[in-house]
C-alpha cells in the first residue's frame, strides 16, 4: 500500500498515461500490430498503416482501463486506510495483575515475570 501512497502523489493523468496508454495500450497495440503485420493473425490489409491503426486504437484504449485502473486501486487503498484507523492502537488488554508486585502479566503467564508469584485463582 505505501507503493499505491506514491503513486497517488504523482496523480491521476499520470497514472492513467503509465499504466493505461503506455502499460497496457502500447502493449496490446504492439503485440498485436506484430500478429496482424507478420500474419499470426493476419489482417486483410496486412500493411504497415494498419499496424500503425491498431497501435493508436490500443493506446487510446489505454485511457478507460487506466482510469479504471485508478478507482480499483483506489478503492482499495481506502479500504485499507479505513480497515488501519479501526484496529487497536494497543495489543490485547493485560491478563491479569501480580498481587505481590503489581506487574502487568500477560494472560498465558501462569506466574509473574518480575518476582515469580503465581497467579491468582480469580482470574
Amino acid at each position: 500500500m505505501e507503493l499505491w501512497a506514491k503513486i497517488r502523489q504523482r496523480g491521476k493523468l499520470r497514472h492513467i498515461l503509465k499504466a493505461g496508454v503506455f502499460g497496457w495500450g502500447l502493449f496490446m497495440g504492439l503485440g498485436l500490430s506484430i500478429f496482424h503485420f507478420y500474419g499470426i493473425f493476419r489482417a486483410p490489409d496486412h500493411s504497415i498503416p494498419s499496424a500503425a491503426f491498431t497501435m493508436v486504437f490500443y493506446m487510446l484504449a489505454g485511457i478507460p482501463y487506466g482510469m479504471w485502473h485508478w478507482k480499483y486501486s483506489e478503492n482499495r487503498y481506502q479500504e485499507y486506510l479505513k480497515q488501519q484507523s479501526t484496529k487497536p492502537l494497543t495489543p490485547d488488554p493485560v491478563g491479569w495483575i501480580c498481587p505481590n508486585c503489581g506487574e502487568e502479566v500477560p494472560k498465558n503467564f501462569a506466574q509473574c515475570w518480575n518476582c515469580e508469584t503465581n497467579k491468582p485463582k480469580v482470574y
